[in-house]
C-alpha cells in the first residue's frame, strides 16, 4: 500500500454514521389513586447503561399505546443528529382517554385529569425513577386531548416537569376553560420550565383555541418559561403530532451539543493591541462567551462562526443549553507576548520538503528522538511505501526542517493524528497530543517574515495511521478550512 505524503499528510477520511437502536418494554402498576390497574411502555435509548453509571431524562408520552413508537423514532433521529441527550421515554397507556386527559366535567366520561395528574405524579413517576436510571429530569408530551393535559399540568403541577410539549390541543374544550386557568395560574410559575405549542394554520389556529392561550401566554408568561407557538401548513389534526414531537423535543433541548466545544486556535500567544480570530463551527448550538474568565450565562455576548478579539485574554466559551447541566464550556488562553524572532537561513537547507526519520519501536508514550538512530529516513513530498517501513504496526516518526514565512502576522497551525503527537516551531513548543487522542489541536501565534526551524513528532501504535498538518495564515483567519502548507516554503536539510 503506497500512501502519497505531502507535508506529512497520512491517513484516511471516513463519515461513520451509528444506527440507535431502542427496546420497548411493557409494564403496569396497580394505581391506589385510580383504582385500576395501568400500563405504560418504556424504552430504552441505544447503548443504555445497566450499571448504573449514566443517568438519563425521561420523556414522558401520552397516548402511549399509540405513540410509544412513533415518538421512540422520532427521538432516536433527533438524538443521532445531536439535537438531544439519549432519553427514556415511557408511553403511558389510556383506560379512559376523555375521562383521564380532560380538566373538568363536561358531558359524558370527564373532568379526571387531577386524579390522573396525581397518579403520574405520586405513583408513576416514583417508580420509573425506581426501576430505571433517571436523571429527576422530566418531559412530557401530549397531543390533542394530551395537549390540552399538557398545558394542565403546566398550570396546576409546573414542577413536575421541566419541558411541555402541546401538539394541537383541544382548547376549545368546555368553552375555553383552559383560558381562565391560564390566566389565574401561569404568572405563579417559577423556576425555568420551557412551552412548545403547536396548531395547524388557518381556520384551525382559531378553532381549537391556539390563537387565545398564545394571547395569555405573551401577556402573563413569567421570565422563566422558554416557550414557542409554531403553527404548521398543510397538516391534518393527527399529522401534526409528528411535526409536534420532533420540534417539541427540539425545542425542550435548545442549545444542546453532544460534543465539546472546539475553538480554533485553542490557545495561544496575542500581540497587545493587534486582532486576532477565533473560529467555532457549531452554529447551531447557542454559545456565550466572556473574555476575563467569567462562566457565561444567558447575558453573556453569543458566540458567531468566528469572533474577532482585540487583545490577549482568557476567552471561556459555553453552550447555553436550556437543561444546564448539558452545557459544554471550553477555555482558550491567549497570553501576551511577541513575535517570535526568525533565523538566517542555512546553506544547507534546501526547498521542497521536510527530512523524516522512521523508528519501528512499541512506545506508550513519544520516544525520546536524541538517543535513537532511525531505521530509515527521507523526505516527505515524495511517495513512501508505508507498509515496508513499519514493524508490526509500531513506529514513531521525526521530522525536522523550516518554514518560511512569507508575512507578520498571525499563524494557527493545525495538528491533526490519530495518536500522540507533538509540534516546535524553533523550541517553543506549540502543541502536544497524549496518546490516544485523535481530537485535532491548534495554536497560534504572531511571525515575522522569515525562516523558522520546524519539528513534528509523530507515535503510532496499532490500526490505521493519520497524520495532518495544516494552518491558517493572516490572509485566511476567516475561512473555514485551514490552508495546506505550501511544499515550496518548507525545507531540508542536504546532508541529511
Amino acid at each position: 500500500m503506497k500512501i502519497k505524503v505531502l507535508l506529512l499528510c497520512i491517513g484516511f477520511t471516513g463519515l461513520f454514521t451509528s444506527k440507535i437502536a431502542a427496546q420497548i418494554h411493557r409494564d403496569s402498576i396497580v394505581s391506589e389513586i385510580l383504582h385500576e390497574k395501568r400500563y405504560f411502555r418504556v424504552s430504552f435509548p441505544q447503548g443504555y447503561d445497566t450499571a448504573r453509571q449514566a443517568k438519563y431524562d425521561v420523556l414522558y408520552v401520552l397516548d402511549g399505546e399509540s405513540a410509544t413508537d412513533m415518538i421512540t423514532e422520532i427521538q432516536k433521529h433527533v438524538q443521532q443528529w445531536g439535537f438531544a441527550p439519549p432519553l427514556i421515554i415511557v408511553g403511558v397507556e389510556n383506560n379512559d382517554r376523555r375521562r383521564d386527559l380532560t380538566p373538568t366535567q363536561s358531558g359524558g366520561s370527564s373532568g379526571g385529569a387531577g386524579a390522573f395528574l396525581s397518579y403520574i405524579t405520586k405513583e408513576l413517576i416514583p417508580h420509573i425513577n425506581r426501576a430505571y436510571h433517571t436523571s429527576g429530569s422530566n418531559s412530557l408530551f401530549g397531543h390533542s386531548y394530551g395537549g390540552l393535559f399538557a398545558l394542565y399540568a403546566l398550570f396546576t403541577a409546573p414542577d413536575t416537569f421541566d419541558s411541555y410539549i402541546a401538539g394541537d390541543p383541544s382548547l376549545w374544550w368546555d368553552n375555553g376553560v383552559m383560558d381562565t386557568l391560564a390566566r389565574q395560574k401561569l404568572p405563579g410559575v417559577k423556576g425555568f420550565k420551557s412551552l412548545y405549542l403547536t396548531s395547524r394554520s388557518g381556520n384551525a389556529y382559531h378553532d381549537m383555541g391556539i390563537d387565545k392561550m398564545e394571547a395569555i401566554l405573551r401577556s402573563s408568561a413569567p421570565p422563566g418559561l422558554h416557550w414557542k407557538t409554531n403553527q404548521y401548513d398543510g397538516e391534518t389534526h393527527v399529522s401534526a403530532q409528528f411535526k409536534s414531537a420532533y420540534d417539541g423535543i427540539k425545542f425542550s433541548y435548545t442549545g444542546y451539543q453532544n460534543d465539546t466545544v472546539t475553538l480554533i486556535p485553542m490557545g495561544g500567544i496575542a500581540v497587545k493591541n493587534q486582532p486576532f480570530v477565533v473560529r467555532y463551527d457549531e452554529a447551531f448550538a447557542r454559545t456565550g462567551y466572556t473574555t476575563d474568565g467569567r462562566i457565561p450565562g444567558e447575558n453573556s455576548a453569543i458566540m458567531k462562526d468566528t469572533l474577532t478579539v482585540n487583545s490577549p485574554c482568557k476567552l471561556t466559551v459555553s453552550t447555553l443549553c436550556f437543561h444546564s447541566r448539558f452545557n459544554h464550556i471550553s477555555v482558550a488562553n491567549f497570553a501576551e507576548g511577541k513575535a517570535l524572532p526568525p533565523v538566517a537561513p542555512r546553506k544547507d537547507w534546501q526547498a521542497g520538503g521536510l527530512t523524516y526519520g522512521y523508528y519501528p519501536g512499541n512506545w506508550n508514550k513519544l520516544p525520546g528522538f536524541g538517543r535513537l538512530k532511525p531505521q530509515h529516513t527521507g523526505h516527505v513530498g515524495i511517495d513512501i511505501d508505508i507498509d515496508s517501513l513499519h514493524n508490526d504496526d509500531h513506529f514513531a516518526l521525526l521530522v525536522t526542517g523550516a518554514i518560511e514565512i512569507k508575512a507578520d502576522g498571525y499563524y494557527t497551525f493545525v495538528l491533526s493524528s490519530d495518536d500522540a503527537a507533538s509540534l516546535y516551531i524553533g523550541k517553543q513548543l506549540l502543541i502536544r497530543k497524549a496518546p490516544g487522542d485523535n481530537h485535532d489541536r491548534s495554536f497560534m501565534l504572531p511571525l515575522k517574515k522569515g525562516f523558522y526551524p520546524l519539528r513534528f513528532e509523530y507515535l503510532h501504535r496499532a490500526g490505521t495511521y493519520s497524520i495532518n498538518l495544516t494552518w491558517y495564515t493572516p490572509e485566511n483567519q476567516t475561512s473555514i478550512d485551514p490552508s495546506s502548507i505550501p511544499v515550496a516554503q518548507l525545507y531540508t536539510f542536504k546532508n541529511h
